[in-house]
């Protein structure tokens, strides 16, 4: 057990032009503030296709299988250097909170805690907008 948050960390490395808009310092706040214990946190850098077309800022999972407790994971994503604070001002504003919210939620709820589902909560950026969506499989 670490004193961190979480049980596991990984960082990609950064594709040319690319950053991490926060830290984990930056993360742990939100995540320390609501009392959530990550599985997985994940800094992560989608190729640059992969950015032009899907934009994402933050991608949080809910995976849970009958009868065993749910396991949550937070994804943060690298973007483009020039829009490093933009970004960042985004998460530390507003998102990282709602998506450590959104899973402190289920973690305390008896149903989805245990209940065989994955659920996932998904921010990006599309023509300068912050598109939040919600998702259960």
């Amino acid at each position: 057990m670490t004193d961190h948050p979480w049980d596991s960390y990984t960082r990609d490395r950064l594709h040319a032009g690319f950053s991490y808009p926060v830290g984990r310092s930056l993360i742990e706040g939100p995540l320390r503030t609501t009392g959530l214990h990550l599985h997985s946190l994940h800094l992560s850098c989608p190729l640059p296709r992969e950015w032009e077309q899907q934009g994402g800022l933050l991608f949080a999972r809910w995976f849970a299988a009958g009868g065993t407790p749910g396991l949550a994971s937070l994804y943060v994503g690298a973007v483009p250097s020039h829009q490093r604070a933009l970004v960042g001002g985004l998460l530390r504003d507003d998102l990282l909170e709602r998506a450590c919210g959104w899973l402190h939620r289920l973690a305390a709820d008896p149903v989805s805690g245990y209940a065989m589902s994955s659920r996932d909560w998904r921010a990006r950026l599309h023509e300068g907008e912050v598109i939040v969506q919600e998702s259960q499989h």
